[in-house]
């Protein structure tokens, strides 16, 4: 898998690209919706199209990925290796006729072999001539077998993320690494008017247990100190003992998927100082400054780039540190408006989709010229 690559023909000018998107889970998942069907909705006038080829529809997807289930290990195991398998093993001889293979994190769960990347690499890549490219937004290699994550971006022509940690990683088992992080369509965000005390802290995303429990202690006690509320946007509930009776859970829906952040005065994102958080492109702190709302979150990873510490919103690290600055905004509407416009600027500036989606469709019609 390492021998000579076979030399790419890039489309040139406008020449219609027809690129296959293969992503790691279905439609309603953030990464899937942002690097794969958004770019092939916002490029199709610069003569780029393509489809995605999904593991299942979402709600198959959520049926048999419970992880409140007592059966969810064979219910998990029947929908990876039963259904999803082969699809994918079909999956590959259709995204082999398109001139681009675009691979999402994986073709399989987080932790399995890359089995159908070699596939795709050898009749995709060595048989058909296409260039194949794995996009990688998170640190998987931190938390499954690096061997197999060194040895899809092996397989790629080239590898691309927005990720400091991912983009080392990549570059020990390919040179050919291009920068791109997260877009978000900013216009389609509801600006937030904030007028005195906030009453609702706000957090939005995929796995609410893996990092809300760090902060729970310290939104009980502001909670309990000035009538405010917790509320949850996630595709599965989060409880929590310490937050009783202040805690809001909403199902996350595409339908609401940029209204729900109207609802909210204060946007947060606490990470643990791990290897796979240092990993994250902090989507939801984009989200929130594009929505106007002041953010608080860890000084971890990618976070540090994307906060200016007082200028769109605070950092915290340690339990005092995130009562004090949640405080600090819950009580000062006149402090949320002007971190929150700041970070409106920000957004529109630096993380709005139609300046990126053009530079990526320029990356993928001729990556040699563009990666440099």
């Amino acid at each position: 898998m390492t021998g000579p690559r076979r030399r790419r023909r890039s489309p040139a000018g406008d020449r219609p690209l027809r690129v296959a998107m293969i992503p790691l889970l279905p439609g309603d998942n953030a990464a899937t919706r942002t690097f794969c069907h958004e770019p092939l909705e916002h490029l199709a006038g610069s003569g780029i199209t393509g489809r995605v080829f999904p593991p299942s529809s979402d709600r198959l997807y959520r049926l048999l990925n419970r992880p409140d289930s007592r059966a969810r290990v064979p219910l998990s195991t029947l929908y990876w290796y039963g259904l999803v398998l082969p699809r994918r093993v079909a999956q590959v001889a259709a995204a082999a006729r398109f001139d681009v293979v675009f691979i999402q994190r994986g073709m399989l769960r987080a932790a399995s072999a890359p089995v159908l990347e070699a596939l795709v690499w050898l009749v995709a890549g060595r048989l058909a001539g296409r260039r194949i490219l794995y996009h990688c937004d998170d640190a998987l290699h931190t938390v499954a077998n690096p061997r197999w994550y060194r040895a899809r971006c092996r397989m790629a022509d080239w590898v691309i993320t927005g990720s400091d940690e991912v983009a080392a990683f990549a570059r020990a088992a390919n040179p050919r690494v291009w920068r791109f992080s997260a877009p978000i369509d900013v216009g389609r965000y509801p600006v937030r008017r904030h007028q005195g005390r906030a009453r609702t802290i706000g957090w939005v995303g995929t796995l609410p247990e893996d990092s809300l429990p760090l902060v729970t202690g310290a939104l009980a006690t502001v909670c309990r100190r000035h009538d405010v509320q917790v509320k949850v946007v996630s595709g599965r509930p989060f409880q929590a003992p310490e937050l009783d009776g202040r805690l809001a859970w909403e199902q996350w829906s595409p339908a609401r998927r940029y209204a729900v952040f109207g609802d909210l005065d204060i946007g947060i994102m606490p990470l643990a100082d791990e290897p796979y958080q240092r990993g994250k492109e902090g989507f939801k702190l984009k989200e929130y400054m594009a929505a106007g709302l002041p953010v608080v979150c860890s000084p971890v990873g990618f976070n540090r780039q994307l906060v200016e510490d007082g200028v769109v919103g605070f950092f915290a690290r340690s339990e005092p540190e995130w009562v004090r600055q949640l405080e600090r905004l819950v009580g000062d509407p006149e402090l949320r408006r002007r971190l929150g416009q700041a970070g409106r600027r920000l957004a529109e500036t630096s993380f709005d989709h139609h300046q990126h989606l053009l530079r990526l469709g320029k990356f993928l019609r001729a990556p040699e010229r563009e990666g440099t």
